[in-house]
């Protein structure tokens, strides 16, 4: 009798002790779902602030390239916008820690003096102009930067699912910025005819299109190589106003365009060596 009293005391310890264990492994169980929730819903948190400062950027720099038009010839705006691959390598160095070489940096200042000497022509400004074409400079660098971390950053998006992201939020935030100036707003309102909706809907679907292309091109490969690209794009534009339309192109600005299609093909094969390496 005394052994039974003994071996069920036993039996009750040993269950007891399982039913602790059981209960230490629920609640750490429980304790690392709750940090995992908590972390997923910070990241999830911290990603929409990610989102919504991108599409902040993007129309931002929209709204200042607008606003530079006002205060600045066009001459003077695209040799401001030179630069933009300048301080995108400066941009990308401080916020990622990302280097260069040498031979690099040095194709990317022949591509700006180049671009900035073909598009050279009249120059007119005022202080306010330069200063508001400088930080659409700025905004622009910024914007491809952080579009190129949510393409190929830890937690990557895809093309289509940042645009989808983006463009409702930026819709927003430049239909306030279009309220702010009444005027214009009536007046755009009372001009709206059939051919003028037909033209703003294909505006936005060669927009889309357009903004498609760059993510991709971004996610293949660079911020860097996006805004040496933009560059390029100055030029071409150039190029075909004075083939289409005659306008005037000095022996200046074809050194320009020597010069930066030079750079931009040595910069192209820096790149290509450095991928056979």
């Amino acid at each position: 009798m005394i052994y039974f009293f003994i071996e069920n005391k036993k039996k009750k310890k040993s269950n007891k002790k399982a039913d602790d264990q059981e209960y230490l492994k629920q609640k750490k169980n429980d304790d690392y779902q709750g940090k995992s929730r908590k972390k997923q819903h910070s990241e999830t948190k911290n990603k929409k602030l990610h989102f919504f400062l991108m599409s902040f950027l993007f129309s931002a720099n929209i709204y200042l390239g607008n606003l530079s038009i006002q205060y600045c010839s066009v001459s003077l705006i695209q040799i401001i916008r030179s630069m933009i691959p300048g301080i995108t390598a400066i941009l990308t160095r401080v916020m990622l820690n990302k280097r260069y070489s040498a031979r690099l940096y040095v194709s990317v200042v022949i591509v700006i003096i180049g671009v900035a000497i073909a598009t050279y022509g009249e120059i007119n400004g005022s202080k306010f102009g330069i200063f508001i074409t400088f930080l659409a400079c700025f905004v622009s660098s910024l914007k491809s930067i952080m579009c190129s971390v949510f393409l190929k950053g830890e937690n990557k998006s895809s093309p289509i699912q940042l645009l989808s992201t983006m463009a409702p939020q930026a819709s927003v935030i430049m239909f306030l910025g279009i309220l702010t100036s009444k005027e214009s707003f009536k007046e755009a309102l009372s001009a709206l005819d059939f051919n003028i909706c037909v033209f703003i809907i294909v505006s936005a679907m060669i927009a889309f299109f357009l903004n498609f292309a760059n993510f991709n091109a971004n996610k293949e490969t660079s911020a860097l190589t996006i805004n040496i690209a933009g560059n390029i794009k100055h030029l071409c534009t150039i190029i075909i106003s004075v083939v289409l339309f005659k306008n005037p192109f000095s022996k200046l600005n074809v050194v320009g365009a020597i010069l930066a299609t030079a750079g931009t093909i040595w910069y192209t094969s820096i790149l290509n060596s450095k991928k056979k390496i």
